[in-house]
């Protein structure tokens, strides 16, 4: 729990080594439909930003080619100058059970098939850049998991099957596609305790899949992303233990620091295993809890 006078809350966490370098930019997601820049962005997207830099493509001599890079620290910036949300690079892991009902009956839709619906399903995810996995649907699957606890949306067998996946959120979709002219899909998604429902349908399979894929980010976003004012702030103290060594010590300084929501970085005191530090952050401490979970490099100790 986090008590009412923050600042003066130690926070513990283990820290995890990670496989590769930790990454150092983050990633932001427009809301559904933003297809042009929002009115507290438009002053700052001049020719003199420093969010994105025009770079000559090589090789190519034609003058309507331009490839844009993008400065991911001053997009971030700028989006908090805004009162925007921002994702951080590491989001939600989002598994999906979907049953298809045809002419033939009913079946799962799992990691290995090659259906045109899976390929709508990936391509609407990836361009809302929300990572997903589908299940194997093994024999431990299968024992646990029947089409009818889909198509019902019954998420009590489906939350047991789903605990050797490790998920963030659980999608269930049902999409009944007998009749090609007036297709239906049904939709739950769980996060934690929360449960979602909704519907879409239309006689275009992709477009009620993107919609459908539209309406989870959208939720997660509200969930998982949030606004930062820059007049608000919180402090907290962050003990981190296991550590083995000056290399793990920079590598907690780097992520730290790289975070979005951090201000700031103030180290209080360096032990071999361990390093007590003294947060400035944008937004809330709940947020930033979340998400030291998800990017998984510093897990919380329980007392």
């Amino acid at each position: 729990s986090i008590s009412k006078n923050a600042q003066n809350y130690v926070h513990d966490y283990s820290y995890i080594e990670p496989p590769v370098d930790l990454p150092t930019s983050t990633a932001t997601a427009l809301p559904q439909g933003a297809n042009t820049p929002s009115a507290g962005l438009q002053p700052t997207l001049s020719p003199d930003s420093k969010a994105v830099s025009p770079t000559p493509v090589q090789g190519n001599s034609s003058p309507l080619m331009l490839q844009i890079n993008f400065n991911a620290s001053a997009v971030n910036h700028l989006l908090q100058q805004a009162g925007k949300a921002v994702w951080q690079a590491n989001r939600p892991m989002t598994l999906v059970w979907m049953v298809v009902k045809d002419q033939s009956g009913e079946h799962f839709i799992h990691a290995e098939s090659r259906e045109p619906i899976m390929t709508f399903f990936q391509s609407a995810m990836a361009a809302r850049g929300l990572p997903l996995v589908f299940p194997i649907l093994d024999l431990s699957d299968a024992l646990q998991v029947r089409t009818s606890d889909v198509t019902a949306l019954y998420p009590d067998v489906i939350l047991k099957a789903s605990e050797r996946y490790s998920p963030e959120a659980i999608l269930l979709v049902y999409i009944d596609q007998q009749n090609e002219n007036q297709m239906t899909g049904h939709w739950q998604l769980l996060i934690n305790n929360q449960k979602m429902r909704w519907e879409t349908d239309g006689d275009n399979l992709e477009n009620i899949v993107q919609t459908g894929v539209d309406d989870v980010t959208d939720a997660l976003v509200s969930r998982y992303a949030a606004a930062t004012d820059q007049n608000s702030t919180n402090q907290l103290l962050l003990n981190v233990t296991n550590l083995s060594g000056i290399s793990d010590y920079a590598h907690v300084m780097s992520y730290l620091n790289n975070l979005t929501s951090v201000q700031n970085v103030q180290v209080l005191n360096v032990a071999p295993t361990e390093a007590n530090f003294k947060l400035t952050i944008n937004g809330s401490i709940a947020m930033f809890q979340q998400t030291l979970h998800l990017d998984g490099q510093l897990k919380a100790v329980d007392h």
